[in-house]
């Protein structure tokens, strides 16, 4: 394999925070394991909710980003 296909490590690390916020509250086995290696069918999906947890626990909420400014970008965006 070619090094221009590979992730590198801030890929891999981002994905892994993705895949701990779309599994928060999801209990242990019930979801497919998720992996960089994996296809897109096994690829975890992030709702709203999970979204603005991310958002709001990355310290990205202020005046301006708020929650609402949050799931109205996220609701344009699914």
């Amino acid at each position: 394999a070619s090094r221009e296909n590979m992730p590198n490590v801030q890929d891999i690390l981002l994905y892994e925070v993705f895949t701990k916020y779309c599994n928060f509250g999801v209990r242990h086995g019930s979801v497919p394991d998720a992996s960089p290696r994996r296809n897109s069918l096994t690829t975890p999906l992030m709702d709203g909710m999970k979204f603005a947890k991310l958002i709001r626990e990355a310290g990205l909420l202020d005046d301006v980003i708020t929650l609402i400014e949050v799931d109205i970008l996220f609701s344009r965006v699914k």
